[in-house]
Protein backbone atom coordinates (compact mmCIF):
# COMPACT_ATOMS: atom_id res chain seq x y z
CA UNK A 1 0.00 0.00 0.00
CA UNK A 2 1.47 3.35 -1.06
CA UNK A 3 1.11 6.19 1.40
CA UNK A 4 0.14 9.49 -0.19
CA UNK A 5 2.20 12.47 0.86
CA UNK A 6 0.07 15.60 1.00
CA UNK A 7 2.61 18.00 2.48
CA UNK A 8 4.85 16.21 4.90
CA UNK A 9 5.49 12.50 5.19
CA UNK A 10 6.91 10.36 7.96
CA UNK A 11 9.91 8.05 8.01
CA UNK A 12 9.32 4.77 6.33
CA UNK A 13 10.00 1.62 8.29
CA UNK A 14 12.65 0.89 5.65
CA UNK A 15 14.90 3.58 7.14
CA UNK A 16 16.71 3.12 10.43
CA UNK A 17 17.62 6.60 11.68
CA UNK A 18 19.68 7.10 14.84
CA UNK A 19 18.08 10.48 15.49
CA UNK A 20 14.48 11.40 16.05
CA UNK A 21 15.21 14.89 14.71
CA UNK A 22 16.58 14.38 11.17
CA UNK A 23 14.51 15.26 8.12
CA UNK A 24 14.37 12.74 5.30
CA UNK A 25 15.37 14.44 2.05
CA UNK A 26 14.42 12.69 -1.17
CA UNK A 27 14.81 13.44 -4.87
CA UNK A 28 12.79 12.20 -7.79
CA UNK A 29 15.67 10.97 -9.98
CA UNK A 30 19.00 9.26 -9.42
CA UNK A 31 20.66 12.05 -11.42
CA UNK A 32 19.40 14.70 -8.97
CA UNK A 33 20.64 12.64 -6.00
CA UNK A 34 24.05 12.14 -7.65
CA UNK A 35 24.34 15.85 -8.47
CA UNK A 36 23.64 16.85 -4.88
CA UNK A 37 26.02 14.21 -3.48
CA UNK A 38 28.78 15.37 -5.83
CA UNK A 39 28.21 18.95 -4.66
CA UNK A 40 28.34 17.90 -1.00
CA UNK A 41 31.53 15.87 -1.44
CA UNK A 42 33.19 18.68 -3.42
CA UNK A 43 32.33 21.31 -0.83
CA UNK A 44 33.37 19.07 2.09
CA UNK A 45 36.66 18.20 0.34
CA UNK A 46 37.47 21.90 -0.06
CA UNK A 47 36.50 22.48 3.57
CA UNK A 48 38.96 19.88 4.86
CA UNK A 49 41.79 20.79 2.48
CA UNK A 50 41.53 24.58 2.56
CA UNK A 51 39.87 25.55 5.82
CA UNK A 52 40.91 23.03 8.46
CA UNK A 53 43.96 21.77 6.53
CA UNK A 54 43.37 18.03 6.96
CA UNK A 55 44.08 15.46 4.26
CA UNK A 56 41.05 13.23 4.33
CA UNK A 57 39.22 10.88 2.01
CA UNK A 58 35.80 12.50 2.36
CA UNK A 59 33.89 9.53 0.97
CA UNK A 60 35.44 7.03 3.39
CA UNK A 61 35.31 9.31 6.43
CA UNK A 62 31.65 10.25 6.18
CA UNK A 63 29.20 9.03 8.78
CA UNK A 64 26.16 8.32 6.67
CA UNK A 65 23.25 10.67 7.15
CA UNK A 66 20.92 8.21 8.85
CA UNK A 67 23.62 7.56 11.48
CA UNK A 68 24.22 11.21 12.40
CA UNK A 69 22.67 12.66 15.51
CA UNK A 70 21.67 16.14 16.61
CA UNK A 71 22.29 18.13 19.75
CA UNK A 72 19.13 16.76 21.37
CA UNK A 73 20.23 13.17 20.78
CA UNK A 74 23.36 13.54 22.91
CA UNK A 75 21.29 13.38 26.06
CA UNK A 76 19.83 9.97 25.20
CA UNK A 77 22.63 8.16 23.30
CA UNK A 78 24.91 5.80 25.13
CA UNK A 79 28.63 5.43 24.50
CA UNK A 80 28.19 2.45 22.16
CA UNK A 81 26.73 4.79 19.52
CA UNK A 82 30.01 6.75 19.41
CA UNK A 83 32.18 3.62 19.21
CA UNK A 84 30.09 2.12 16.42
CA UNK A 85 29.83 5.26 14.29
CA UNK A 86 32.77 7.55 15.05
CA UNK A 87 35.53 5.75 16.98
CA UNK A 88 35.59 2.43 15.14
CA UNK A 89 38.99 3.28 13.56
CA UNK A 90 40.53 4.36 16.84
CA UNK A 91 43.97 2.87 17.14
CA UNK A 92 45.30 3.28 13.60
CA UNK A 93 48.93 4.29 13.36
CA UNK A 94 50.45 6.79 10.95
CA UNK A 95 53.84 6.61 9.22
CA UNK A 96 55.60 7.70 12.47
CA UNK A 97 53.90 4.81 14.32
CA UNK A 98 51.92 7.32 16.36
CA UNK A 99 48.25 6.78 17.04
CA UNK A 100 46.21 8.47 14.39
CA UNK A 101 42.52 9.03 14.38
CA UNK A 102 41.13 10.32 11.11
CA UNK A 103 38.17 12.55 11.90
CA UNK A 104 34.70 11.70 10.64
CA UNK A 105 32.11 14.09 9.27
CA UNK A 106 28.43 14.24 8.50
CA UNK A 107 25.99 16.74 7.10
CA UNK A 108 23.50 18.59 9.22
CA UNK A 109 20.57 20.89 8.60
CA UNK A 110 20.56 22.02 12.25
CA UNK A 111 22.37 25.33 12.88
CA UNK A 112 22.76 24.42 16.55
CA UNK A 113 25.15 21.64 15.52
CA UNK A 114 27.20 24.08 13.40
CA UNK A 115 27.89 27.27 15.37
CA UNK A 116 31.16 28.19 13.58
CA UNK A 117 30.93 30.19 10.35
CA UNK A 118 33.83 30.70 7.93
CA UNK A 119 34.29 31.60 4.27
CA UNK A 120 36.60 30.29 1.61
CA UNK A 121 38.07 32.49 -1.10
CA UNK A 122 40.26 30.56 -3.56
CA UNK A 123 43.90 31.53 -4.04
CA UNK A 124 43.21 33.03 -7.48
CA UNK A 125 40.94 35.61 -5.84
CA UNK A 126 43.18 38.65 -5.51
CA UNK A 127 42.42 42.28 -4.97
CA UNK A 128 44.45 45.44 -5.16
CA UNK A 129 46.19 46.25 -1.87
CA UNK A 130 44.00 48.40 0.29
CA UNK A 131 40.82 47.75 -1.67
CA UNK A 132 37.83 45.95 -0.26
CA UNK A 133 35.18 43.99 -2.16
CA UNK A 134 31.80 45.65 -2.18
CA UNK A 135 29.23 43.06 -1.21
CA UNK A 136 25.58 43.89 -1.17
CA UNK A 137 22.29 42.07 -1.50
CA UNK A 138 22.27 42.82 -5.23
CA UNK A 139 25.97 42.49 -6.06
CA UNK A 140 26.73 38.92 -7.11
CA UNK A 141 30.07 39.70 -8.76
CA UNK A 142 31.95 37.61 -6.19
CA UNK A 143 29.34 34.91 -5.63
CA UNK A 144 31.25 32.30 -7.68
CA UNK A 145 34.33 32.79 -5.52
CA UNK A 146 32.98 32.70 -2.02
CA UNK A 147 31.63 29.63 -0.27
CA UNK A 148 30.32 30.12 3.21
CA UNK A 149 30.67 27.24 5.61
CA UNK A 150 29.02 26.57 8.92
CA UNK A 151 30.38 23.71 10.93
CA UNK A 152 30.63 22.30 14.39
CA UNK A 153 32.73 19.62 16.02
CA UNK A 154 32.68 16.90 18.60
CA UNK A 155 36.02 17.13 20.40
CA UNK A 156 38.02 14.80 22.58
CA UNK A 157 40.83 16.46 24.50
CA UNK A 158 40.31 19.61 22.40
CA UNK A 159 40.88 17.63 19.18
CA UNK A 160 37.96 17.45 16.74
CA UNK A 161 36.97 13.85 16.04
CA UNK A 162 33.73 14.59 14.22
CA UNK A 163 32.72 17.55 12.04
CA UNK A 164 29.15 18.60 11.40
CA UNK A 165 29.04 20.33 8.00
CA UNK A 166 25.95 22.51 7.63
CA UNK A 167 23.90 22.63 4.44
CA UNK A 168 20.59 24.30 3.76
CA UNK A 169 17.76 22.76 1.83
CA UNK A 170 17.74 25.82 -0.44
CA UNK A 171 21.43 25.33 -1.20
CA UNK A 172 20.79 21.73 -2.29
CA UNK A 173 17.76 22.73 -4.35
CA UNK A 174 19.84 25.38 -6.12
CA UNK A 175 22.31 22.67 -7.16
CA UNK A 176 19.65 20.70 -9.02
Amino acid sequence: MTQEIKNIGIYSENYDFESDYLPLISFKTEQQKDTVEKYIFTKVDIFFKKIVNIKLDVEKSQVIYCNTITEKDFKIKNISYFYENIFFELGKRNHDNKLYFPPKWGITFDKKCAPIEVSFLPSNFRMNPGSKPKFSAFNYKYSDYQWNYRYGTIDINSIPVFYYIYFTLQELLDVI
